[in-house]
């Protein structure tokens, strides 16, 4: 009853100790609260006061917004408290909880030799292969430039386990999926945030959701870490598609058919009046008049119109054709010119993401 009652004096002494430290700017904290607890945790354990040490390394834990390399060492601290080399001070199954929960936690994690011992070590291990946990350390400040830019997250397991990253934006609306690895218990995630040039989520918050599949019994553990993604407006310059044909100038003079048409009227009349000129006489006063030269006369005229009328495109332009040249070399150096401005500024695209190291 006593120690229930000391513990719980112990750990409104260390929450009023933290939130009062919280309450002063960073500028004048001077050494982190937190850290100076764990200091004297660990200076109880080593001088054998195991109730003390354990009764501060859990009012650490309690405290809501632990760091975690802050909570990894209450962890280690409250495990060599609860199972000291001390046999009559051992709780070996609260320290088996706390073992569980440091695997699952930070399952990459060994016990420093100054708050554990070969017991300690052979416990740990026995709680580690039977607990199945996963941990990820992402980096709190990410920059991605260009499309090929790529961020890594670190990711470890008790034990052989399939790791898949998503991002899921904050309304739920969009769940995409980054990367994925084998089965490992030690591996790095790679993810871009850039897709055809663009982000893959808009403008604000959005969640990275890492979820690990247990090799051995299927189970599964999801850590999911708050990010925020700044990513500028993207402004690329249009590529125009073809050429204004307004801007060029013709390259042919008008066709001549009128004079087409007037010599395939004198085609007609001459094929007419040639064949009554050069008719016998003789069969000029014993033979019928009959249409043929008419109307051979006819077809030539209409051959010879219609022949100009098709034929006949006009003249080349040299001076224009040449400037036409010229302001179609100028259109593709433009699209060339505007495509690799488009490239540089994609390649020199910059998002910043922000994500909290400390999973939710």
């Amino acid at each position: 009853m006593k120690a229930r009652l000391k513990h719980r004096w112990l750990v409104g002494q260390t929450l009023v100790a933290l939130v009062g430290g919280f309450t002063v700017p960073m500028a004048a904290q001077g050494p982190s609260p937190v850290r100076d607890l764990l200091s004297s945790a660990r200076d109880r354990l080593h001088d054998l006061r195991f109730r003390e040490a354990d009764s501060i390394a859990r009012a650490v834990l309690e405290f809501p917004h632990l760091r975690r390399v802050e909570r990894i060492q209450a962890l280690q601290i409250a495990a060599g408290a609860t199972y000291p080399e001390q046999e009559s001070a051992q709780d070996r199954d609260r320290s088996i909880d706390i073992l569980r929960a440091l695997v699952r936690y930070a399952p990459e994690q060994a016990l420093p030799r100054d708050v554990s011992w070969d017991g300690l070590d052979s416990l740990y291990r026995a709680v580690k292969r039977q607990t199945f946990g996963v941990s990820a350390v992402p980096r709190e400040a990410n920059v991605f430039v260009g499309p090929d830019g790529r961020g890594a997250i670190e990711v470890n397991a008790s034990r052989p386990a399939r790791f898949v990253l998503h991002a899921q934006t904050a309304v739920l609306d969009r769940v995409i999926l980054l990367d994925s690895t084998e089965w490992v218990e030690k591996g790095v995630l790679r993810f871009g945030i850039l897709r055809d040039g663009r982000p893959i989520v808009k403008n604000g918050p959005f969640d990275l959701v890492i979820t690990a599949i247990d090799s051995v019994w299927g189970d599964s553990l999801q850590l999911k870490f708050a990010a925020v993604i700044d990513a500028p407006p993207r402004e690329l310059q249009p590529v125009p598609e073809r050429l204004d044909t307004t801007k060029l100038l013709p390259e042919l003079t008008r066709p001549r058919r009128k004079g087409g048409i007037i010599g395939g009227l004198f085609a007609v009349a001459g094929t007419i009046a040639a064949s009554q000129v050069i008719r016998e006489p003789v069969f000029k006063s014993t033979v019928a008049k009959d249409g043929r030269a008419t109307k051979l006369g006819i077809v030539v005229g209409l051959g010879a119109g219609a022949g100009v009328w098709l034929l006949d495109k006009g003249s080349p332009i040299k001076k224009n054709i040449e400037a036409n040249q010229e302001t179609r070399r100028q259109f593709a150096a433009d699209v060339d010119r505007i495509k690799a401005e488009n490239r540089k500024r994609i390649a020199d695209y910059r998002v910043d993401v922000r994500i909290n190291p400390e999973p939710q």
